[in-house]
């Protein structure tokens, strides 16, 4: 599923969801990228005000299709972007490497295709973050947008274990 739709999607989600509970105010603000995930990382209380609870979707920036789909209705959606990605070192032509990032250094790396790890590597992913009032609901608009991949796709995203 590409990002644009699960964008789309979003909106009929929220719909829906006042339609079924006319009593439940629920707001989602977009925040789409401009850049590579690299680009900003050091600056990125620039990019996604601090605090910021919702779901997120990292993208491939050759097709936009999404990689991976997470919430953050505790902590930040910073924080569990760094969570993922950990920190970048660059190389000796300054180019940040994320050496570390959690889908490409754990047990389960051999499974990942090997043009999405290159992209994780350097940090060009890009990220799409829905901030979500009540923050409660995230969890409810993350396996939402999963459930999606898998009825369009037949499978959830890439990066993604499970649903939920």
């Amino acid at each position: 599923m590409r990002v644009d739709l699960a964008v789309t999607m979003v909106r009929e989600f929220q719909r829906g969801l006042h339609a079924m509970f006319p009593d439940i105010q629920c707001s989602i603000e977009l925040y789409e990228p401009k850049q590579p995930f690299y680009s900003w990382c050091a600056v990125w209380m620039d990019h996604l005000p601090d605090g910021l609870r919702g779901v997120y979707m990292l993208s491939d920036p050759a097709d936009s299709r999404v990689l991976y789909i997470g919430k953050a209705d505790r902590s930040s959606i910073g924080g569990r972007l760094w969570h993922h990605m950990r920190v970048g070192r660059p190389n000796e032509f300054g180019r940040l490497q994320f050496h570390n990032c959690q889908f490409i250094s754990g047990p389960k790396a051999s499974r990942i295709d090997p043009t999405i790890r290159e992209t994780l590597f350097y940090g060009e992913v890009f990220v799409t973050a829905l901030h979500v009032e009540p923050g409660e609901l995230a969890s409810l608009l993350e396996v939402f947008l999963q459930t999606a991949c898998f009825a369009l796709d037949g499978q959830i995203p890439p990066l993604n274990d499970r649903i939920g």
